[in-house]
């Protein structure tokens, strides 16, 4: 677990590329770039809330949207250095793109490593876990969209079946399997329905129960066995883990570099006056 926080935080902040070729030349002295947002400014989101919500904000909901003007201007002056005029509606987007190639080439320069995805893996094994499979028998008692008392006919088969009839004289001609073997429960779902795949899990084992309904109508259902699901190892789900953790690697490393560049600007708020505001 250690060694995936590590690694990630090596990834994320010591990346061989680190920020791209403007930070590794930037000027780390040069005073910061100063954003004024003004009592006009705060005014408007005050009003633009209030619009809204018929309230003014609270003092966290200003603080946020204040944030975001911010950043927005933030994005615009970005833009307007890579040549985006400042009316530019997909400057916001194409100055992200610009961060997100940044991003990407911290990341480019080294493969995940076995002991980062097994980590991952532990940390999010439910996300990659096989479903419980079932062992069952079954016979159709009243087919979906039919007329019929289904517990009636449930009651009726349950006593053929302990005066010694055979399973397979019983119950209505189907396609259906009369035994199934270690389906999984997700399958089991996507052929005959959530609810009786839920309901599967929840009988007694070795003996006929019923009436249990599905999309193809009732049924009687012996449980044979529930194998619960084992984890499944590295190289079972290498593509999914591999996958997982390199989009999270990005996308930190993104923030990380959208960070870098938030740190070029010293954001200026009236402090004062948006304290009052937020409580008017």
């Amino acid at each position: 677990m250690r060694l995936l926080q590590e690694s990630l935080l090596h990834g994320f902040a010591l990346g061989p590329l680190a920020l791209g070729g403007y930070w590794l030349f930037a000027d780390h002295g040069a005073p910061l770039e100063r954003i004024v947002i003004d009592r006009a400014q705060v005014e408007s989101i005050r009003t633009q809330f209030r619009g809204i919500w018929s309230r003014y904000p609270s003092d966290a909901e200003l603080q946020r949207l204040v944030d975001s003007v911010g950043r927005d201007e933030i994005f615009h002056r970005e833009g307007e250095i890579i040549g985006l005029g400042s009316d530019d509606p997909s400057a916001m987007e194409r100055v992200r793109q610009k961060y997100a190639a940044l991003a990407d080439a911290r990341i480019a320069a080294r493969a995940p490593t076995d002991a980062e995805l097994a980590d991952w893996l532990e940390l999010h094994a439910a996300d990659y876990a096989r479903p419980a499979t079932v062992t069952y028998s079954q016979i159709l008692l009243v087919a979906a969209g039919t007329q019929g008392d289904v517990d009636a006919a449930a009651r009726r088969a349950k006593i053929r079946l302990n005066r010694g009839a055979k399973p397979a004289r019983i119950g209505l001609p189907t396609p259906l399997p009369a035994q199934v073997w270690r389906m999984g429960l997700d399958e089991i779902a996507a052929g005959c329905g959530p609810s009786f795949a839920s309901a599967l899990t929840r009988l007694p084992p070795g003996t006929w129960q019923g009436p249990v309904l599905s999309r193809y109508g009732a049924h009687l259902v012996r449980i044979e066995s529930v194998a619960p699901a084992d984890p499944p190892s590295l190289d079972e789900v290498r593509s999914a883990v591999t996958r997982d953790y390199v989009r999270a690697r990005r996308e930190r490393a993104l923030e990380s570099t959208l960070e870098a560049m938030r740190q070029k600007y010293e954001i200026v708020v009236e402090p004062q006056f948006a304290r009052q505001a937020s409580r008017r």
